[in-house]
């Protein structure tokens, strides 16, 4: 397979796309939930009907959140988002009984919602039509980079320091990046709205 090419990102693109990578590196595997879960009293047979909790919130809310940002911005609602799901990481390093995981999980649907996909959309945004095919590689590839460590560091810290603490971290990495998304805020929307002039 072709190496990625990081040859038509713009400083915006990079902005984002590090941004991205922070929330990336905080958003571990699914796995750490339930582990946290297990961990407050839940029993494994009902972990399912958790996730379909979260499926039924996160396919509710993705049609209006979706339209939502046409009406907002992309970027408010990745800020959104990101919020989202930093407390949502919060509550799990929190909480303190079984009942707690079923409310998180549910609360869990709603940044996932706002999020899912509208990463790439912004890209597409910031990139403009001619380079959406090899930006968004390139972007993807950065994300699954910053994916690989990702549960790792949250399985050592579980290990080496509390259960609590790899949650606390995703918290504050992903609270971060939804504050960068708001100090970088006019200069990416600039960006963005010239790129999408020009593709018309």
């Amino acid at each position: 397979a072709a190496a990625p090419s990081f040859k038509g990102f713009s400083r915006p693109l990079a902005v984002f796309t590090a941004i991205s990578g922070v929330f990336a590196l905080a958003n571990s595997s699914d796995a750490m939930l339930i582990l946290r879960a297990q961990d407050l009293g839940v029993t494994p047979a009902v972990i399912p009907l958790m996730y379909v909790v979260f499926n039924i919130v996160g396919a509710l809310l993705s049609g209006p959140l979706g339209a939502r940002s046409d009406r907002v911005g992309r970027r408010r609602l990745l800020i959104f988002g990101f919020a989202g799901y930093a407390l949502v990481y919060l509550g799990f390093a929190l909480a303190q009984s079984a009942a707690s995981p079923w409310l998180l999980f549910a609360l869990y649907g709603i940044p996932y919602a706002a999020t899912e996909g509208m990463t790439r959309a912004y890209v597409c945004d910031l990139a403009g039509p001619e380079r959406r095919g090899t930006v968004l590689g390139a972007y993807t590839f950065v994300l699954g980079l910053a994916a690989l460590p990702s549960s790792a560091l949250a399985g050592v810290l579980w290990d080496t320091v509390s259960h609590s603490a790899p949650f606390l971290l995703s918290a504050v990495l992903m609270g971060g990046a939804a504050t960068a998304l708001v100090v970088a805020g006019r200069w990416l929307d600039a960006h963005r709205e010239e790129a999408c002039s020009l593709s018309l």
